[in-house]
């Protein structure tokens, strides 16, 4: 009842923007009219796993989860991968969580922090981009509420964050002593091994701070990308000519809205929130930018949908051990 649900609002919303001529199918045809620019967007999302993958290696390194740059890529490019082409966002973390437990069984309270940092930072990169692209706005708000109060949830949003990390580190620092109030409130208990690792973990990021400053510096590098993504499609779809901030802030947005479970993987939401924050921010304009959204879902799940296949089909060609290490335990 409840995929039925998000199937018919998908419809509403997918008719909605047909109605206002946000959403114009013909244009998707410029995909297969110009090739190379499609393959140079495929190869963009390319190189945005492989940045995803310097992010994470370099997270686990810290923990001493050692999988090397070139091992990580394939866990990393399942996780986007099932993120992107299946309903959910949460089904390719899954997918890098058993990978790493495979290898590293004994690590789980630092391959579980990774992921959740990983995560967290991915999230923040986006945030980061809203708040330095907020002050370019502030004429704009005295006229435009909406776009007012969609830039400063995601300050909120980012200062809670930086916010949270920094309370984090005082408390875990050992003058405060709540490391160890932690550990003797669970040393009774069964969860007492699983408390005790986790802290270890946040303790290695806590001493890591210019791990997670290097993290979110990808982040943000990574929303850059996307932004020549879709400068490519407006390009070849013939869509009028904007302001490149205006279009970082309404793929933030998008890629906000995207995370609402309202449809099976935001589908719709996203298209609608992209080409409405488009609209704010161009009274006047009216080409169908819903359209250059969709044909990115389109492009990047072109390009992730071999990892989806990988994962389905073949993921036990991920369990093979390397020689060398067989040879170094035999």
């Amino acid at each position: 009842m409840k995929n039925i649900l998000k199937l018919c609002i998908t419809i509403v919303i997918f008719w909605l923007l047909f109605r206002h001529s946000q959403l114009q199918l013909p244009l998707l045809e410029t995909l297969y009219r110009h090739p190379l620019l499609s393959f140079s967007v495929m190869a963009l999302c390319g190189l945005m796993v492989v940045i995803h993958t310097w992010r994470w290696y370099r997270l686990n390194s810290v923990q001493g989860i050692s999988l090397s740059f070139t091992r990580t890529i394939i866990p990393t490019y399942l996780g986007i991968a099932f993120n992107t082409v299946l309903p959910g966002s949460v089904g390719g973390d899954f997918v890098r969580l058993h990978f790493i437990l495979k290898k590293f069984p004994t690590q789980k309270s630092a391959a579980v922090l990774s992921i959740l940092v990983d995560r967290i930072n991915g999230l923040m990169g986006i945030l980061a981009i809203a708040c330095c692209a907020a002050p370019f706005y502030v004429e704009m708000y005295r006229h435009n509420d909406a776009i007012y109060y969609c830039l400063l949830i995601c300050a909120g949003l980012c200062l809670t964050g930086i916010l949270g990390f920094i309370i984090l580190v005082a408390a875990l620092s050992e003058k405060t002593g709540f490391s160890d109030k932690i550990n003797r409130y669970f040393s009774q208990t069964r969860f007492a091994n699983i408390a005790s690792s986790l802290l270890v973990a946040i303790h290695t990021y806590r001493n890591a701070k210019l791990i997670i400053f290097e993290s979110l510096l990808t982040s943000i590098l990574t929303q850059l990308i996307l932004l020549g993504t879709i400068l490519i499609i407006g390009k070849m779809m013939g869509l009028p000519a904007l302001s490149p901030l205006d279009y970082l802030i309404a793929l933030v947005i998008a890629q906000i809205a995207n995370l609402i479970p309202l449809t099976p993987g935001g589908i719709g939401v996203g298209e609608a929130a992209f080409a409405n924050t488009l609209l704010l921010l161009n009274p006047g304009a009216t080409a169908a930018y819903a359209t250059a959204f969709l044909a990115l879902r389109i492009l990047s799940t072109t390009s992730y949908m071999p990892g989806v296949l990988l994962g389905i089909f073949g993921f036990h060609l991920l369990h093979r051990e390397e020689p060398a290490c067989t040879k170094a335990t035999a």
